[in-house]
């Protein structure tokens, strides 16, 4: 008796009994069936058999539970469903909105897990966040928010468990080679004002950091600097000057000056987002100099370098995304996102995707809201206004309403197919490829209506031959049984 209180040997013997029972209970249907008169019997009880069977193997794996127990809307969820314009989201990070989890509510998220990826998004995603963040399995993830990428996609909001801005290397280093005054006082604070959430290296009034950087090519140095605003309404407090010296090969060059001074500018009452090209001093070792200058007073004046970073020049930065929800989850918006459906009056032809593709990657910040890149276009070159209403959106058409006053293109920002086909006005139209594997169609100056439905060959193709396929099979049960019911009146 003891033996069976193992629980692997109790679930083996319970195993082999039911095996036992089960292929006693098959014999005894074989038997049924070698038996003509009860072969009606042994076909009547092979549906709940098979029924038996499957409901045995599957119970523990195919549970029932409360769908609202699973897929429970969280405060972060309602916030991003308060925007109605169609968009995806991006989750990032882990922990808020994991790949497909969207879905359940009616959300469309641009990554993925264990999906069927067509070749060119998997391409396109391998492109602006490397080869490893499309894996064998299917599952796609992002950790690069090149504006390009995330205007192509249709990306508002991104959500994450933590502050998208990592702390870079000035703020791991924040002390390294300070004086001994800045030292003693300066520290890591989260500065949360004007909706920004930005890891920030608070120093005295008077104060200087110097920071040992290589700088490789094409680099940019990007950062926020404000006075605290828990004094900016006191009476006393002048402000301070902000300064950012480099030097290298014996040389000293002032970067960038601001004198900040909100207690009297209302203005300054702010974060300012500075972008610093240092394309100039690119592979050089150099010496970044931050320094503070108070004027005359230090009362009541806390400045702050929020999180300086030296990043890929017109790489996203801290300015195009803006925090507009921070409880349970942090969502950030993407001021740059392109809408779903706009309209261009500017082209440029390329020669092939790959073409198109590269140049994407290779400039970061492109102005994809006035013109696309046509896979064998044309080149256009013009201004246009024009009016849009998407009227139909399902993953089988979309219906749109378009007035423009020039010859234009509109451009959908969803996956070329071919098995998509466009109408203009009822009359059926080429689509292009645009910005490497999207739809675009051209417009002649006028109002229109589009539709794009999807209308795959190979659908139709599987109709027919699974429509003969039943044919053929009524047709050989007619005859069967028309052959059995003559050879019962034969004999």
């Amino acid at each position: 008796y003891k033996i069976f209180e193992n629980p692997l040997i109790r679930l083996e013997t319970l195993s082999f009994i039911f095996f036992v029972i089960l292929t006693i209970f098959s014999a005894a249907l074989i038997a049924l069936a070698l038996n003509t008169r009860l072969k009606k019997i042994f076909l009547a009880s092979l549906i709940p058999l098979l029924v038996l069977d499957l409901f045995v193997f599957g119970i523990n794996y195919n549970t029932t539970s409360d769908p609202g127990q699973v897929y429970f809307k969280t405060p972060s969820i309602e916030y991003i469903e308060q925007d109605e314009e169609l968009s995806r989201n991006l989750g990032i990070m882990g922990g808020t909105f994991n790949p497909n989890s969207m879905w359940m509510f009616d959300m469309q998220d641009i990554a993925g897990y264990d999906p069927v990826i067509p070749l060119d998004y998997t391409r396109f995603w391998a492109a602006f966040q490397g080869n490893d963040k499309v894996r064998p399995n299917g599952k796609v993830g992002a950790d690069k928010m090149y504006a390009n990428f995330l205007k192509l996609t249709n990306t508002k909001y991104i959500t994450s468990y933590a502050f998208i801005e990592e702390m870079g290397y000035f703020v791991n280093n924040f002390d390294k080679n300070l004086n001994d005054e800045s030292r003693e006082n300066s520290q890591i604070i989260i500065w949360n004002f004007m909706e920004h959430i930005v890891p920030t290296i608070v120093v005295p009034p008077d104060s200087k950091m110097e920071f040992d950087y290589f700088i490789e090519d094409n680099r940019e140095l990007v950062l926020y600097n404000a006075l605290h605003p828990s004094h900016w309404n006191e009476e006393s407090g002048d402000g301070v000057i902000y300064k950012i010296y480099i030097e290298y090969n014996g040389n000293k060059e002032l970067l960038f000056e601001q004198d900040v001074n909100p207690n009297q500018k209302d203005k300054d009452k702010r974060w300012f987002e500075q972008r610093i090209d240092l394309r100039k001093y690119g592979q050089k070792e150099a010496k970044l100099i931050f320094e503070t200058n108070s004027k005359q007073t230090t009362e009541n004046d806390v400045p702050g370098w929020g999180n300086p970073r030296i990043i890929p020049k017109d790489s996203l930065g801290l300015g195009n995304l803006m925090l507009q929800y921070n409880k349970e989850a942090k969502i950030y918006r993407n001021y740059f996102y392109l809408p779903r459906v706009f309209i261009v009056s500017n082209t440029k032809s390329f020669g092939s995707d790959e073409d198109i593709l590269a140049y994407l990657v290779a400039n970061h910040n492109l102005d994809l809201e006035n013109i696309a890149y046509l896979t064998n276009g044309e080149n256009l070159n013009g201004d246009v206004d024009y009016e849009l209403n998407i009227t139909e959106y399902s993953d089988n058409y979309v219906n749109i309403e378009a007035d423009v006053d020039a010859t234009s293109y509109l451009i959908l920002l969803d996956r070329y197919d071919k098995d998509w086909k466009a109408y203009v006005d009822g009359k059926k139209t080429e689509i292009y490829k645009a910005n490497y594997m999207f739809r675009a169609i051209k417009l002649e100056k006028g109002s229109h209506i589009i539709k794009f439905k999807y209308e795959p060959t190979w659908f139709y193709y599987m109709v027919i031959i699974s429509l003969a396929a039943l044919i053929i099979c009524i047709l050989a049960c007619i005859v069967i049984y028309r052959r059995e019911k003559r050879k019962r009146i034969d004999g």
